[in-house]
């Protein structure tokens, strides 16, 4: 049986945010608008049910990883003007971003993937981090939504405003993620290996 680890924190947003001692984390966050109106309502209005009818932050989480491979099944379908990852100056420019994070904050990002509307990552080091891993996304998401819009010759928000995340039960798990990451390029049709694709990182030092 998997031994739960000491939770450092939970945190109810528009999504839930558990937060536990030295475990990895799984995140995503995708561009404004590159989900449908209709399906983010159907999903808020789901949300706000669950949490009417429970308080726990293991069935919250169970949710969210359900809520998640609902919305990833649009992202990794998304062609249209919300795709501006697309552009190789703005991926490589998000892909670079995450080595200043882990000089500057101490968390590391030892597997991680841009897409053309969202990006997931791999993070752990939490031990060695000055800041909250809500706040080292926080900087991430602002300093590349400045470079992007100046770029893209635009305003405004770049971003959606939370991001979803979950963490690793076992080193299993952990595996399991990495090859999703890499393979999310893959599974979404753009390349056949995910070695093709040049706007992801896999780094075995920082697992």
């Amino acid at each position: 049986m998997t031994e739960w680890p000491a939770t450092v924190s939970f945190k109810r947003r528009k999504l839930p945010h558990w937060r536990v001692a030295g475990r990895p984390y799984f995140v995503t966050f995708h561009l404004k608008h590159s989900l449908p109106t209709l399906v983010i309502t159907a999903l808020q209005k789901e949300r706000r049910q669950m949490l009417r009818e429970c308080a726990s932050p293991m069935l919250m989480d169970k949710f969210a990883r359900r809520e998640f491979l609902a919305i990833e099944a649009i992202l990794d379908t998304t062609d249209g003007p919300q795709t501006y990852l697309r552009h190789p100056d703005i991926a490589g420019q998000v892909l670079a971003s995450f080595s200043k994070l882990n000089k500057r904050y101490g968390w590391r990002f030892p597997c991680l993937v841009v897409m053309p509307s969202h990006v997931h990552c791999l993070v752990t080091g939490q031990a060695d981090a000055t800041v909250s891993l809500e706040r080292v996304l926080g900087f991430l998401k602002h300093f590349t939504a400045v470079q992007a819009n100046k770029l893209l010759h635009r305003h405004g928000a770049f971003w959606a405003t939370e991001n979803f995340d979950h963490w690793s039960r076992t080193p299993m798990h952990t595996e399991r993620i990495c090859n999703y990451i890499l393979n999310n390029p893959v599974k979404a049709g753009l390349v056949k290996s995910w070695h093709d694709w040049p706007w992801l990182r896999m780094s075995n030092n920082d697992l």
